[in-house]
């Protein structure tokens, strides 16, 4: 009776294997300096698969510079950025006030439309006099069921900032709305940035 379960699972084994082999092939990973093909060719039909950038792929710049200027905080948009959750736009956020300030990001659109309940993901915390560089994620699961699945779908992105002292918690700014787009064909450097 063993032997004969045992025969058994193994050709359900090895049939169960033999239908795994006709999926379509992906092709490999694109380097960090190209965005990714979203389309695959199989011997027996044309797939479309999905295929989101490489975690750490550096993506394009954007049209301005300095996006927020106002009481002793200075915010410059950097670049758009892969991660395993989403497209982030980084920041670079100079605190020259006396204050350890948060900055949200509220009224949240891609391509003029919101994007889900949650918008963009940011919380950046600087210390009193401290420059840091942080991000807003655009999280995959909100903005890839508005057919964004890359940074070529993305040409405007517009938010206002919410900038709070830490403690004790107090306003101090909620932006007007700030209107990036990525300019077109750029590419961000792939490096590190170091902060002095």
């Amino acid at each position: 009776m063993k032997k004969l379960l045992s025969i058994t699972l193994a050709f359900i084994l090895c049939f169960s294997l033999l239908g795994c082999s006709s999926k379509p092939q992906i092709e490999s990973a694109p380097s960090s300096q190209q965005l990714p093909d979203t389309s695959v060719q199989s011997q027996e039909e044309s797939v479309s698969i999905v295929l989101r950038p490489e975690p750490g792929t550096i993506g394009p710049v954007f049209d301005k510079d300095v996006i927020y200027d106002e009481n002793d905080i200075r915010i410059t948009a950097l670049y758009l950025g892969a991660s395993y959750t989403g497209l982030n736009i980084y920041f670079k956020i100079e605190n020259n006030s006396e204050n350890s300030i948060i900055i949200q990001t509220r009224n949240e659109t891609v391509n003029g439309e919101e994007i889900g309940v949650i918008g963009f993901v940011m919380a950046a915390q600087a210390g009193a006099r401290e420059t840091v560089i942080d991000r807003a994620t655009l999280l995959f699961s909100n903005i890839e069921e508005k057919g964004i699945y890359n940074f070529n779908d993305i040409y405007e992105l517009e938010f206002s900032f919410y900038i709070f002292i830490d403690e004790p918690r107090e306003v101090i700014d909620e932006s007007g709305l700030i209107n990036l787009k990525p300019v077109e064909g750029s590419i961000g450097v792939e490096e590190s940035i170091t902060v002095t």
